[in-house]
């Protein structure tokens, strides 16, 4: 998790960095319990809302994001599409190309 403040909220928010559950694990009902978990800390944290990315193939994860109540469409902009986009600037993971 990640928090920050929000120009649009006046309030922070939450980040939910990554969540991944081991193929061994899936269907146990772990992955619903941690984001439950993380709603709480986020909630403790006087946060207003939470916010995450999730690849558009993975439709498990949407599944369970969409059954905890997470949507792809934006609350106060025309209930368009919400769409997170990056841009690489430097790999990190080789020191060698900076």
């Amino acid at each position: 998790m990640r928090y920050r403040h929000s120009v649009w909220t006046a309030s922070d928010d939450a980040w939910f960095e990554d969540l991944y559950v081991l193929d061994s694990a899936r269907g146990t009902g772990l992955g619903r319990a941690l984001t439950e978990f993380a709603f709480a800390r986020a909630r403790e944290r006087g946060c207003f809302r939470i916010q995450l990315d999730v690849n558009a193939n993975n439709a498990p994860a949407h599944a369970l994001y969409r059954s905890l109540g997470f949507s792809d469409e934006s609350e106060t902009f025309d209930r368009g599409k919400t769409l997170q986009m990056t841009r690489i600037l430097q790999d990190v993971r080789d020191p060698s190309q900076s």
